[in-house]
């Protein structure tokens, strides 16, 4: 614990008085899978659909798969989402017929997409002429109400559920006089100002400037191991890591990448950010960092190829990693890297775990 007036500014508990996530710099997580699946119920079910074929209604949510969450780091709200919706509708064509049903499915609401990019897909149980009609119909009215309720949950999401996750600072108690002159030297000049006639230190010494990588107190780290299996060759997937047009079509976001040795790179928006170290056909060695890190501390990376009989192993070893982000950027690696080049290039089956 650091002393008032010294050591990291951030964990100095003058500034709330339960001293809890000080200048919110710790990573908070509230899970919002549960509130996320009625809410897209809600929203969703009932929702009916006119046509000249007929009129169409979503009657119920055969299921809602996926995980949605909240995160405050550093006062910066962070949202992931990603869920498969498979709803019923039902529906009756213009001048009376049997009920007709079908599915609905939405299977790529993600924080990766907007929500213009989700698809809509539309089903039938029977393939008479009454099911195409209403087909056709759902195929035109349904997806404009459906997106607009797809982004009512996104809103609702980072304006409501997230509320309370960036804690407030208590107000600061009126400065006085006697209150100052009992600081530290280091805090009292911050009061009084380097200029100021009064100076609380001597003046042969100089002021301690804090360096955003000088954090004071030690960053405590882990580090990962990961194996990954692809049905495809070593060179495809070292160009998937070292192409910048590759890395935008599986991240579909935007990206950089220079890779040489000593060329930097970025990813996802720039969340992801580094140096190549060492870039060989089937090793590839990077200073990687997330944004959300403590500025100026990087991991190391290091990707290694092997050529099999049934595709390629990649091992991952990275070093270095911040202990309270450890689980999430293990997951980022699953669910943003391995598993999207597998499914944008066809090169195996979805990862599961490490």
């Amino acid at each position: 614990m650091a002393l008032w007036g010294e050591g990291d500014p951030r964990w100095i508990v003058e500034e709330r008085s339960d001293a809890k996530n000080v200048n919110n710099w710790h990573w908070a997580e509230k899970d919002a899978s549960q509130w996320s699946k009625d809410k897209l119920r809600r929203l969703l079910v009932g929702k009916v659909f006119d046509g000249p074929e007929g009129t169409c209604r979503v009657s119920e949510a055969s299921y809602i798969t996926g995980e949605a969450s909240a995160n405050n780091r550093k006062a910066k709200l962070i949202f992931f989402y990603e869920w498969e919706i498979v709803l019923r509708w039902t529906g009756v064509a213009a001048g009376g017929s049997p009920e007709v049903s079908g599915e609905l499915v939405l299977p790529n609401l993600s924080e990766e997409n907007e929500v213009e990019e989700v698809e809509v897909r539309v089903t039938t149980d029977k393939q008479d002429k009454h099911s195409q009609q209403l087909k056709e119909l759902m195929l035109r009215e349904a997806p404009p109400p459906i997106r607009g309720c797809l982004r009512e949950y996104v809103r609702c999401l980072k304006e409501e559920y997230s509320a309370g996750l960036i804690l407030q600072r208590s107000p600061e108690p009126p400065s006085s006089s006697s209150s100052s002159s009992k600081l530290p030297l280091a805090a009292a000049d911050q009061l009084v100002g380097p200029t100021s006639a009064v100076s609380l230190q001597p003046k042969t010494s100089k002021p301690a400037s804090r360096k955003s990588t000088d954090l004071g107190c030690p960053i405590h780290t882990t580090k990962l191991t990961l194996i990954e299996e692809f049905l495809a060759s070593v060179e495809d997937i070292y160009n998937c890591f070292t192409t910048t047009e590759l890395v935008q079509q599986f991240t579909r976001s935007e990206a950089k990448v220079d890779a040489r040795k000593g060329g930097t790179f970025s990813m996802l928006n720039s969340e992801i950010t580094g140096e190549f170290v060492e870039v060989d056909s089937n090793k590839i060695v990077q200073k990687w960092r997330r944004k959300g890190w403590p500025e100026g501390h990087h991991s190391t990376v290091t990707i290694s190829l092997t050529q099999e009989s049934h595709g390629t192993k990649l091992r991952l070893l990275q070093t270095d990693v911040p202990e309270d982000d450890a689980e999430r950027t293990r997951e980022g690696w699953k669910r943003y890297i391995f598993n999207n080049i597998k499914t944008t290039f066809g090169y195996g089956t979805l990862s599961l775990a490490f």
